[in-house]
C-alpha cells in the first residue's frame, strides 16, 4: 500500500508517534517502578531510539524503534 500523505503531513504523523511512545515510557525511568536493571537499561535504549527518530533518512527507509515492553 502506498502512502500518498506529502513529506510534511507524515513527518508530522511520526514525530507525534515518537512523543506520545516517551511520554507513555516516561514512567518505567522513575525509580520507583518495579523494573529489573535489564529491563530499565532496555527502556532507557528504546527511549534514545526514540529521540533519535526519525533522523537523516529519506522518509521511505523510516522504520519504527521497537518497543521492548
Amino acid at each position: 500500500m502506498t502512502d500518498t500523505r506529502n513529506s510534511k503531513e507524515r513527518i508530522a504523523d511520526e514525530r507525534a508517534w515518537r512523543d506520545s511512545e516517551l511520554q507513555r515510557t516516561y514512567k518505567y525511568m522513575t525509580l520507583d517502578y518495579p523494573l529489573g536493571d535489564a529491563e530499565r537499561e532496555a527502556v532507557r535504549a528504546y527511549r534514545q531510539a526514540l529521540r533519535d527518530y526519525p533522523r537523516h533518512k529519506p522518509i521511505d527507509d523510516w522504520r519504527r524503534p521497537d518497543a521492548p515492553l
